[in-house]
C-alpha cells in the first residue's frame, strides 16, 4: 500500500515536537519523535527566546526521523515574534511577546494612525504584543531583514528568506485587501521597507534541509489547526485551544466592520487566503503557570489530570476572573495574582476551578460575540488543540454555551502542518480533501450540555464589566 510520510516540527509557546504524519490508505497517522520545553530566558535585560537551543533540538529531532524516512519539512510557530538579520548574517535574538518593552506604546502609534483606520487597513486588534509594536520598540534598521518565527527557522535550516502570509498576518502590517505588506503604512510608522521580505503563500518550496524540501506551510499555527478542524459544515465555528484560546470562523473575506472593531475581532489569512475572524483568549498559559508555581513551592510535579481532578473536586463558579487582565499577561505567581483579583484567601483547588470555569466563560462570550457580528448561528462548537485533553473545559463550556463541543483532534497544528505539506506534494487535492481524512482518521469527543443555571454567566459579565 502505497503511504506518504512528512516531518511536522510544531513549536509552541511552551513546547515543541517534532512529528511525522504517515498518510496511507486514506488514513494521516502521526509518530511523535521529539518533544522539548520551549521556554524564554532572560538577557540584555529583555524576554528572549533561546533559539539556538530551539534550532538544536529541531535538527536532533530531524535526525531522529532520518532513520524512519521522511518526504518533506514544515515548521509552524506561534505568532507575532521575529528575528532581526544584519546584512552580515548576524542575528538580533527574538524577544518573547510577553517582554515589557511594548507597554505604552499605543499612544505612539495612535499619533500617528487613528486606532480604527489601523484596522480597517490592517483587519487586526491594535494590542500591544503585535508585532507592529514590537518594530517600534525595536527600531529596525535599513538592511535588516525581519523574520518571523517560522521563516527564521526556515532561513536557519535553508539560508533562504521568505514571509509566508497566514504568520505575515499576525503583523498588524499586511493589508487585508490585498494580502500584502502595506506599505504606505509601513512608511507612515518609520519602518524601512527593505526589511521586509517578499510575501509568499503556504505551500512554496523555501529550499532543502537533510536532503528534503523544506515547505513554507502555514507558518502560523492557529492557521495549521484550523485546517485540521474536522468540520463537515461550509460555516463552523471552532475554538482552537492552548496557552491561548481563539475563537473563530472561516471567511471568504475579511470584516472590518464597527461591530468586529468594537468586539475586538481580527482577521488573519487561512490556507487558500480564507479570511479567519478571530477573537485571541489568553488560555491555558494561565493553568501552565499556576501549574509552574505550584511545583515550585511543592517541589513536586503535577501532571495536568491531576491539577484537573484537584479543580473538579469543587463546586463551580465560586469564583471568577477575567483571563485576558492585563495582570495574567506576564509570568509570574499565577496563584497569587488571582487571589488579588478576586480579593479572596482562596485554596489552591479553589484557584484551579476558578481558571476553568472562567475560561469556559470566556469561551462563551467570544462565541456569542461573533455569532452578533457574523449574523450566524453555529449549532456546534468544535474544539480543537492541546486543551481537549481537558474533559472539565470541554464538558464546562459545552455546559455554558448549552451546545455541543466535538473535541480532537488533539494534534491540530501538526496535522494541519501535515495537510499542507502533503497538499503541495500531491498526495492530498485539496482543504476540502484534508479535513474528509483528517474526519475520518483521528477520533473525536462529543460533549453534550448538561443542564446548568445561566446565573454564573450574568455574574460574569457584571464581573468584566466592573472592572473595566
Amino acid at each position: 500500500m502505497e503511504k506518504h510520510d512528512v516531518l511536522a516540527i510544531d513549536l509552541g509557546a511552551s513546547s515543541g515536537r517534532v512529528i511525522r504524519a504517515q498518510l496511507r490508505g486514506g488514513f494521516i497517522s502521526l509518530e511523535e519523535f521529539h518533544r522539548f520545553a520551549n521556554t524564554p530566558v532572560t538577557r540584555d535585560g529583555q524576554l528572549q527566546w533561546d533559539y539556538p537551543r530551539l534550532l538544536d533540538e529541531i535538527k536532533r529531532g530531524i535526525q531522529i526521523a532520518e532513520e524512519e524516512g521522511f518526504e518533506s519539512i514544515g515548521i509552524d510557530t506561534w505568532g507575532v515574534d521575529f528575528a532581526l538579520i544584519e546584512p552580515d548574517g548576524m542575528i538580533v535574538p527574538p524577544v518573547c511577546y510577553r517582554d515589557k518593552r511594548t507597554k505604552g506604546l499605543r499612544k505612539k502609534v495612535f499619533a500617528k494612525i487613528l486606532e480604527r483606520e489601523l484596522f480597517q487597513r490592517t483587519g487586526l486588534q491594535a494590542v500591544e504584543l503585535n508585532t507592529l509594536f514590537q518594530l517600534v520598540a525595536a527600531k529596525p534598521r535599513a538592511g535588516q531583514t525581519i523574520l518571523l518565527m517560522p521563516d527564521f527557522f526556515g532561513w536557519l535550516l535553508t539560508g533562504n528568506v521568505t514571509a509566508e502570509k497566514s504568520m505575515a498576518s499576525t503583523t498588524q502590517l499586511i493589508n487585508q485587501l490585498t494580502q500584502d505588506w502595506d506599505f504606505e503604512l509601513i512608511d507612515l510608522l518609520g519602518f524601512p521597507k527593505d526589511c521586509f521580505p517578499k510575501t509568499t503563500d503556504s505551500g512554496v518550496v523555501l529550499g532543502e534541509y537533510a536532503s528534503r524540501p523544506v515547505i513554507s506551510i502555514l507558518g502560523h499555527d492557529t492557521a495549521s489547526a484550523t485546517l485540521a478542524v474536522p468540520a463537515k459544515e461550509a460555516s463552523f465555528l471552532y475554538i482552537s485551544c492552548g496557552t491561548w484560546s481563539i475563537v473563530g470562523t472561516e471567511r471568504e473575506s475579511a470584516v472590518c466592520s464597527d461591530e468586529a472593531f468594537a468586539f475586538g475581532l481580527s482577521n488573519e489569512i487561512g490556507f487558500g487566503g480564507k479570511a479567519e475572524l478571530l477573537r485571541n483568549i489568553t488560555g491555558l498559559w494561565l493553568m501552565q503557570e499556576a501549574r509552574r508555581c505550584l511545583q515550585e513551592r511543592d517541589g513536586r510535579a503535577y501532571s495536568y489530570s491531576e491539577l484537573e481532578a484537584m479543580a473538579a473536586s469543587q463546586f463551580p463558579f465560586q469564583f471568577l476572573i477575567d483571563p485576558d487582565d492585563a495582570i495574567f499577561s506576564a509570568p509570574g505567581d499565577m496563584p497569587a495574582r488571582i487571589r488579588k483579583y478576586c480579593n479572596a484567601d482562596m485554596t489552591d483547588t479553589q484557584i484551579l476551578r476558578c481558571i476553568y470555569d472562567s475560561l469556559a466563560l470566556k469561551h462563551k462570550w467570544a462565541v456569542e460575540g461573533i455569532e452578533a457580528v457574523t449574523n450566524e448561528r453555529y449549532e456546534k462548537i468544535y474544539m480543537v488543540g492541546g486543551g481537549t485533553q481537558s474533559a472539565l473545559l470541554c464538558q464546562m463550556t459545552a455546559n455554558v454555551l448549552g451546545r455541543p463541543v466535538i473535541a480532537g483532534p488533539v494534534e491540530a497544528t501538526a496535522i494541519g502542518n501535515a495537510a499542507v505539506q502533503l497538499i503541495t506534494l500531491g498526495h492530498i487535492a485539496d482543504a476540502a480533501d484534508a479535513r474528509n481524512i483528517i474526519r475520518e482518521s483521528f477520533p473525536v469527543i462529543e460533549y453534550k450540555p448538561e443542564e446548568i443555571s445561566t446565573d454564573a454567566y450574568m455574574k460574569f459579565l457584571a464581573m468584566m464589566k466592573r472592572r473595566r
